[in-house]
């Protein structure tokens, strides 16, 4: 009489790694659409009015430039910045009737395109609020009067500045692991094997 024989998943290392490079392929694509929808319908800037028309993570087509401050006995003006935080200038502006923060990558196309007040593209974000709020507390101690801002002009929803192209193609990051992946599911094989059934 034959042997009965039944079908058990028994994956090796091989499947195991493939299916963390799966993982990793997934999350990268779910975040990178997200990127991707966050900056396709870009805001114009014209029909807002500015007191509850924007949202964290809308989008938007702006030109802006860094508020100008005169520091305490100083003859010219300067750009007002919070500060920088992993490679992004942290600059404060005025958007409509509000001032808040822009956030912008140091280096980039984009930084330059702002500061001389080109179009650029940027998301709402509450990020740097913190450094924002800050910042505008202490500015009595630093500069002078006519030049300082009070909070209740300031809103805490600010703007990163961002590579419209880069964002809208970010999803594409998970291809390299993907493909990896599929890579190590052939070299390991069917994850099944048949082994003979116990009597």
């Amino acid at each position: 009489m034959a042997d009965s024989y039944i079908r058990k998943f028994s994956p090796n290392k091989y499947h195991i790694i493939a299916a963390v490079f799966f993982l990793l392929a997934l999350a990268m694509l779910v975040n990178g659409a997200h990127r991707a929808f966050r900056v396709m319908g870009r805001l114009d800037p014209t029909e807002l009015t500015f007191k509850g028309d924007v949202h964290k993570n809308d989008s938007i087509l702006i030109s802006c430039q860094p508020v100008l401050v005169r520091m305490k006995e100083a003859v010219q003006d300067s750009e007002l910045v919070c500060g920088n935080i992993n490679g992004y200038d942290v600059f404060v502006i005025k958007d409509g009737a509000k001032y808040r923060f822009a956030a912008v990558k140091t280096g980039t196309d984009e930084y330059d395109m702002f500061l001389d007040g080109q179009p650029v593209t940027a998301y709402y974000s509450y990020k740097y609020s913190d450094m924002f709020r800050d910042r505008i507390a202490k500015m009595g101690q630093y500069f002078e009067a006519d030049t300082v801002i009070s909070p209740d002009e300031c809103s805490d929803l600010g703007l990163i500045v961002v590579d419209r192209d880069k964002e809208l193609h970010s999803f594409l990051w998970c291809l390299p692991f993907l493909i990896v992946g599929l890579i190590l599911l052939i070299i390991g094989g069917s994850p099944f094997f048949y082994f003979p059934e116990e009597k």
